[in-house]
């Protein structure tokens, strides 16, 4: 795991256009009056809550002043829930014992996974403590806690007290690789369930640096926005009038949520369906880039903004939406106003109603053009994989229908000579041998023992290219079976050289491909009882054991054995550690074991010491 890291960081300051006054924002008077009750309310509740302190002349008297004295928890659980859904970065209010008294999208790798496992939720309280420790008024500490996500803090002073931070977190940086190995690893350091705990690590937002110092100059903001409900402001705003504070108010809230927009390039719309009136927020004048002094265009009129043949689809998804007041999402390009340029915008709609009718449409739109342009290069580097696979396929479909012309004539064209030759040889033998000295018989010998040999290479050949060409089948088999048929087939064989079998394999069932198993322990059994035929007491044992998803089988043998540094090569074709006078053979067994079990998805090695035998395993899956 990576070390924890932090950094402290002050906000950069950015251009006024953050305070800029929105144009045809203006709230209705019904909204207004709105506002106003909630403010009305809000301000009886902190008035009640601070009574002995605003009326008080002992400053003694803010020692017992805390975070949720003045902080309208529904106000800016608001606010930190908008704040979410335009960002997708999780956040909280936490006052300085440590109670949340505002939550907004906190990531399930997080509340499933690291803050209720012992050892993860100890590295989120040393999270917590690092990141509320020594840091100034608007200023920011980004900290990687050690279960190796993100987080950021910034505090709350009120009257140079510290009462509470403000916390973003449960993300990354793109800047960093996203490595799901790391978390693979946690998964099982401590005992998750891997497969829910990478799917929740694939759910946790990635973000820029720029980004994610954007979003804490908002929270500082935010935190700015708290302290000035101080002891010494909020008896200064009893000065003000209750319309006076409305107004302050909802400014603040529409600059920080116009900030809001600005990050994640998204803006607001809402249309009145009684009276045709239209509002914009600053983020979809400039998604449409028409100047703020111009207004917004109406419901007939927006459907204008999009290139002519999505105009049909977006007429209908307004349709459906006022038919039948259900959700729509509508993904269309849009040409902008000022410089014609073509952005993919995704627009998210729902309807308010009142006595089953719709009575108004809101919603918020997205500049989604960067996305739209990673989705055609994938589509075009798709495009090209599939061409290149195509290709490949072709190839390997030629080589194939070559290799079956080799095939076959390895059958027929070669097969045909050797026969002459062993068949002539034969007569020869049978009917002349009288007339042929002991050196001619002994030619004679030679060619038949040739011939045989050729034949022998070449059906190992054969079955080495049917093993590469074959469909597979997979079957439940039973292995124990397949070794009692072998062994009976080489009775005789065993029982002339008086070799010991032992056999230790459980009958369990494994999904195979029948004949790619038995030819792989055919060679294994016949290489143990041919490599025994010099040891005086010969052995084979013959065994295997259960686990999880695999089974382990074993040929043991007591052997001439082998140098393990020519490991390698035993499963090379052609390869031989001993000459065809001592050990017949073509060379081509072990190289079929290799390739059999590899189809079958799983796999062989060795072990030997030179003079006391070998041991072949097979690792087959379930």
């Amino acid at each position: 795991m990576k070390d924890a890291s932090e950094t402290i960081q002050t906000p950069r300051k950015k251009n006024s256009s953050l305070r800029r006054k929105i144009d045809g924002n203006t709230p209705s008077k019904s909204g207004r009056d709105r506002a106003d009750k909630a403010l009305r309310a809000s301000e009886r509740r902190i008035k009640r809550n601070l009574k002995n302190i605003l009326f008080s002349d002992n400053d003694d008297s803010l020692k017992d002043l805390t975070l949720s004295d003045v902080l309208d928890v529904q106000v800016f659980q608001t606010i930190m829930d908008d704040f979410f859904m335009l960002t997708n970065i999780s956040n909280a209010i936490i006052d300085v014992r440590g109670t949340v008294l505002v939550a907004a999208g906190w990531q399930d790798i997080c509340t499933k996974f690291h803050r209720v496992n012992p050892e993860t939720h100890k590295h989120c309280i040393e999270s917590d403590t690092i990141l509320t420790k020594k840091v100034n008024p608007g200023a920011f500490k980004l900290y990687r806690c050690r279960n190796n996500l993100w987080d950021m803090a910034t505090p709350i002073f009120i009257s140079g007290r510290h009462l509470g931070n403000i916390i973003l977190g449960q993300m990354m940086l793109e800047d960093e690789p996203r490595d799901r190995e790391i978390f693979r690893a946690q998964a099982r350091r401590y005992g998750f369930n891997e497969q829910k705990y990478l799917a929740a690590f694939e759910r946790v937002p990635v973000f820029s640096r720029e980004t994610v110092s954007n979003a804490m100059a908002f929270c500082t903001n935010i935190a700015h926005i708290i302290s000035t409900l101080s002891y010494s402001n909020i008896r200064l705003a009893r000065t003000l009038t209750e319309q006076e504070q409305a107004e302050r108010l909802l400014k603040e809230r529409e600059e920080l949520l116009n900030r809001v927009g600005d990050i994640a390039k998204i803006g607001g719309w809402e249309i009145d369906m009684t009276t045709g009136k239209v509002m914009w927020s600053k983020g979809t004048y400039d998604i449409i880039e028409i100047d703020y002094d111009q207004p917004p265009a109406g419901l007939n009129e927006q459907t204008g903004f999009y290139l002519p043949e999505y105009r049909d689809m977006v007429e209908n998804s307004l349709k459906q939406l006022i038919e039948t007041a259900q959700p729509v999402v509508v993904e269309a390009p849009v040409k902008s106003k000022k410089k014609g340029t073509i952005k993919w915008c995704q627009t998210v709609a729902e309807a308010v109603t009142e006595n089953g009718k719709v009575v108004k449409l809101q919603g918020a739109v997205k500049d989604i053009t960067e996305r739209k342009k990673a989705e055609d290069e994938i589509r075009t580097l798709n495009a090209e994989l599939e061409e290149r696979v195509a290709a490949r396929t072709a190839e390997l479909a030629e080589r194939t229908r070559q290799m079956e012309a080799f095939t076959y004539s390895v059958s027929h064209d070669l097969k045909a000579p050797l026969r002459g030759i062993d068949g002539y040889s034969r007569l020869l033998l049978e009917g002349y041998s009288d007339r042929l000295d002991e050196e001619g018989l002994a030619f004679l010998k030679t060619v038949r023992q040739a011939t045989e040999q050729m034949r022998q290479l070449i059906e190992d050949l054969l079955d080495y290219s049917r093993m590469e060409r074959r469909s597979l089948s997979s079957r439940e088999v039973h292995p124990l079976s397949f070794i009692k048929t072998l062994i009976d087939e080489r009775s005789e064989d065993i029982a002339a050289r008086n070799i010991k079998i032992t056999l230790t394999i459980p009958d369990v069932v494994v999904k195979s491909d029948p004949e790619g198993l038995i030819q792989v322990l055919r060679n294994l059994l016949d290489n143990a009882i041919k490599f025994t035929g010099r040891v005086p007491d010969p052995s084979i044992e013959i065994g295997g054991e259960e686990r999880d998803t695999t089974c382990l089988f074993w040929v043991r043998d007591n052997g001439i054995g082998f140098d393990m540094r020519y490991h390698d090569r035993i499963f090379e074709i052609f390869h031989r550690l001993h000459s065809t006078d001592d050990y017949p053979g073509t060379g081509i067994g072990m190289a079929i074991v290799q390739k059999a079990i590899k189809r079958m998805g799983g796999r062989a090695w060795t072990e030997s010491v030179p003079g006391k035998g070998a041991t072949f395993y097979l690792e087959v899956p379930k």
